[in-house]
């Protein structure tokens, strides 16, 4: 069975995971079955995109077979 975590590496990890917001994340670096690390990624969106409606495409039957 691999060792369970401490109470103080919990408010680490819990810490880690508050801090990195929404677009973030949390990696457990473990080495010999003990926790060795908590690298925290963070990523910030920098464009808000809004959705484009489709193109719609017509059909025009006075140019069909013409370029």
């Amino acid at each position: 069975m691999p060792p369970a975590l401490t109470a103080e590496q919990i408010k680490l990890i819990d810490r880690a995971l508050t801090e990195v917001g929404d677009f973030g994340e949390v990696r457990l670096i473990v080495e010999k079955g003990r926790l060795r690390f908590i690298q925290r990624v963070t990523s910030e969106e920098v464009a808000v995109t809004t959705p484009r409606p489709a193109p719609t495409a017509t059909f025009q039957p006075w140019r069909a077979g013409k370029p």
